[in-house]
């Protein structure tokens, strides 16, 4: 079964790095680079080029998708899926790449903490739009000193 949201999300990544060189820095970069291509070629030879002009341009303002885009590629690429089992198994197959890719370029002795422990990240800069994603939050979010 393809994880449609993973497609999204790298799909989302490859056209960021595609329209963003600053985002090309890590150490498997080009390997990654590589993977991103094929994902990217293969979602978009499915999708309506209306659609995938539609994502260009809303990446490239805001560096995510919104929700309304987001439920169409989905919808879209379920629809995709369930009528093209070859185009299943090609986006399968390049997900577990990039997962294998993701896992590879891991730094192991920084490896992530467990789920429920604390974390804390401090950000600064100028924030233009919405650039900052976060999920699985449970508890106290502290913002800035001040906050409450």
């Amino acid at each position: 079964m393809v994880d449609v949201n993973a497609v999204v999300g790298f799909l989302v990544t490859w056209t960021i790095r595609k329209t963003r060189p600053e985002f090309k820095s890590s150490r498997r970069s080009d390997d990654v680079d590589e993977a991103l291509e094929t994902l990217g070629g293969i979602v978009t030879s499915k999708l309506d080029d209306t659609l995938v002009g539609r994502v260009n341009a809303e990446i490239s303002r805001n560096t995510q998708l919104g929700s309304r885009l987001k439920l169409r590629v989905v919808r879209a690429l379920e629809t995709a899926i369930a009528a093209d089992p070859v185009f299943a198994q090609a986006l399968d197959d390049s997900i577990t790449t990039l997962r294998t890719l993701a896992a590879e370029s891991a730094d192991p002795a920084d490896p992530p903490p467990p789920l429920d422990s604390p974390i804390t990240n401090t950000f600064t800069g100028t924030v233009h739009g919405s650039v900052l994603q976060i999920g699985r939050i449970q508890g106290d979010i502290t913002l800035g000193p001040d906050s409450k």
